[in-house]
């Protein structure tokens, strides 16, 4: 993968929505990629209950009231895009949509390079299939996918990379797909968490990776990590703000894509409590 073409940017209507439309924009200047945008209004499907909608139900009179509201929200992001290209001076192109948000998104993602959209905040998740759209477009895209922190600011980006080894098939995955930010990193960190179990009866080498990459001339420094008590995930995460990284790139999901979603792992850990960017692939 020598570079990123295009770039698809879900566009959500929350009001962190800018913070990841400026990061997809920053790449795409930075890889000369055509942007698109993307906005996904939720469909309504009839039911008993008037008090669920999107994905959901709706009653007629609150469905004419969400309608109303969702067109105000389909709007202002396509304006924030708009104003986004011509501050980066970037091409793109704008796509409005109805449906299904999660699916809808996933399946825009198999066309482009590289999907950027914004973490789920648990504390408060959004509706209907909108809190689906990282596992979704993850799992089901083919395409790596770029999750924003729906908290903070990042001016600066992928100069630090922190890639969290395990010596999987995702994890092989995701350093290919990673390639054209990892060759352009000032410093480039290789961690494993231990004790990790081995794949396929593979024993996990932190040395087997570091070649292939330096290969690529990227140059990279490994280090083992003792697996503390919030877990491989939490580890991860922990080193990720001590060694001062500021993209993550992970495997996501080493099972079954049904096993995935019900028992969680590592990936789903990340996702659920990232601070920094982070690139995954599946």
């Amino acid at each position: 993968m020598d570079g990123l073409k295009d770039i698809l940017v879900y566009v959500d209507g929350s009001p962190r929505s800018y913070i990841t439309l400026a990061l997809a924009a920053k790449l795409a200047r930075r890889f000369q990629a055509h942007l698109i945008g993307l906005h996904v209004m939720g469909m309504l499907l009839p039911s008993y209950d008037p008090a669920t909608y999107f994905d959901g139900a709706a009653g007629p009179s609150l469905a004419g009231r969400i309608s109303e509201s969702a067109q105000q929200v389909a709007q202002e992001s396509e304006r924030q895009f708009d104003e986004q290209l011509q501050r980066s001076f970037i091409t793109g192109e704008w796509h409005p949509a109805e449906g299904m948000v999660a699916d809808h998104v996933a399946r825009e993602a198999r066309y482009v390079d590289l999907t950027v959209v914004t973490q789920v905040d648990l504390a408060n998740p959004p509706l209907g299939t909108r809190r689906q759209v990282p596992q979704e477009v993850l799992l089901s895209s083919g395409r790596p996918v770029l999750v924003v922190p729906h908290s903070g600011s990042f001016e600066i980006f992928g100069s630090h990379i922190l890639i969290g080894w395990n010596g999987s098939r995702e994890a092989a995955r995701a350093v290919n797909d990673a390639m054209p930010f990892l060759v352009r990193a000032d410093t480039v960190t290789i961690a494993v968490v231990e004790p990790v179990s081995a794949y396929e009866g593979d024993t996990v080498l932190i040395e087997d990776i570091g070649p292939h990459l330096l290969r690529h001339g990227v140059k990279a420094v490994s280090v083992r990590c003792a697996r503390r008590e919030s877990g491989t995930s939490g580890t991860l995460l922990d080193y990720a703000s001590e060694c001062g990284a500021d993209l993550l790139v992970i495997g996501g999901y080493g099972h079954s894509r049904l096993r995935a979603l019900v028992l969680g792992g590592v990936s789903r850990g990340v996702l659920a409590r990232m601070t920094i960017p982070t690139l995954a692939s599946h």
